[in-house]
């Protein structure tokens, strides 16, 4: 009976080996496909990372350009206000010839009508003088 009981023990322990090995097979395969979805998302997650670096790279790109087109802008804002400047200036210095001009002429009219006066006091003694004479 002892070779009995050890060949039952020796068909259990097979069998419990069997089942383990099923289970440790099936364990495996669960390893294996979940070892398969984390490789796909490693791979989505490559993916999604490299279409993420080149939309960064593209951005960059467009805030440089940006950047360069700002440079611009402002080098034409300073130009705009040196010549604006430059015009306030002459602005101011026509104005300022147009008062002298003015002044001028004024002075001139003053001496126009004070030689219309003058000839026409003139003409008026002419008158008399020719009027005594004859």
């Amino acid at each position: 009976m002892g070779h009995l009981c050890s060949g039952i023990q020796l068909g259990t322990r097979n069998n419990l080996l069997i089942k383990n090995n099923g289970s440790f097979s099936e364990r495996i395969c669960q390893l294996e496909d979940e070892v398969r979805e984390f490789k796909n998302e490693i791979n989505q997650k490559e993916i999604s990372f490299a279409s993420t670096k080149s939309e960064i790279a593209t951005k960059l790109e467009e805030i440089q350009a940006l950047q360069l087109r700002i440079e611009e802008l402002e080098q034409d804002v300073s130009l705009v206000q040196k010549r604006l400047s430059e015009m306030d200036y002459l602005k101011c210095k026509s104005e300022l010839e147009y008062i002298k001009l003015s002044d001028e002429n004024i002075s001139l009219e003053l001496a126009n009508t004070e030689l219309e006066d003058t000839l026409a006091k003139k003409k008026d003694e002419l008158m008399w003088k020719l009027i005594l004479f004859y």
